[in-house]
This record gives C-alpha cells, sequence and structure tokens, in this order.
C-alpha cells in the first residue's frame, strides 16, 4: 500500500490502511505524527467528556456491547481480544447483570410456548 495509490491527494507516504481514516487532514494533508496521540482528548474535550481517556471510552463501548446482549465473541473480535476468554473476563462485572437478564428471557420465552400450545392430553 505505500505507493500512494489511493491516498488523498497523492501523497506517496501512506504506509497503513490504519491511518487512513486518522491520518489526514480534511484538506488532504498529512497529519504530524505528535498531532495524533493529542486527537482523543480534542475529541472527548469537545464532547463534553473533560478528563475522559480513549481506554475509558473502549471499556464503555464493549460494556454497552455486551449489555445489548451482542455475543461476547463478536465483542472480543471488535476489540482485537486474542482470546474470546479475555472480553468476559475483563468485563465480568457486569456478567451477573447479563445472566439475570437472559434468565428473564429465557422464562419470557417459555410463557410464550407455553400459551401457544394446547394443554397436555387435549387432542385439536
Amino acid at each position: 500500500m505505500g505507493t500512494g495509490v489511493g491516498t488523498p491527494h497523492g501523497h506517496s507516504n501512506y504506509t497503513s490502511g490504519l491511518l487512513l481514516s486518522c491520518g489526514w487532514h480534511p484538506n488532504g494533508t498529512p497529519l504530524r505524527l505528535n498531532s495524533v496521540p493529542r486527537a482523543p482528548k480534542t475529541i472527548t474535550e469537545s464532547l463534553g467528556l473533560k478528563g475522559t481517556l480513549l481506554h475509558d471510552l473502549r471499556h464503555a463501548h464493549a460494556t454497552l456491547m455486551l449489555q445489548q446482549g451482542i455475543h461476547p465473541k463478536v465483542v472480543s473480535k471488535h476489540l482485537g481480544h486474542s482470546s474470546v476468554a479475555i472480553t468476559p473476563d475483563t468485563y465480568s462485572h457486569i456478567l451477573p447483570v447479563l445472566q439475570e437478564a437472559a434468565a428473564c428471557r429465557f422464562e419470557e420465552g417459555l410463557q410464550d410456548i407455553a400459551v401457544a400450545m394446547p394443554p397436555i392430553g387435549v387432542r385439536q
């Protein structure tokens, strides 16, 4: 990818697809390497989250995904964890809430089945 093909304004110093979304100013000039670490602070402060670290947002994002019922394997892959086991180990503080929610959903499913089924021994 280092050919400059497809890079803003034909810059040839582009070396990583990971930089494409955060490595260029809107006018097409490359970001200076020392400005990239400041970007998360600038973004969080503009959102009114002064003092919030980028890693805090990562944890919040993962927690919300798990609370929304997204499978831990999907969350693990999204976060780039080397093993799916890392995700539940890291976010075990929310697992009791998730287990309670899963039990409630299972119970609701059983109730739906019970309503839909005729009583045992009754022919249709």
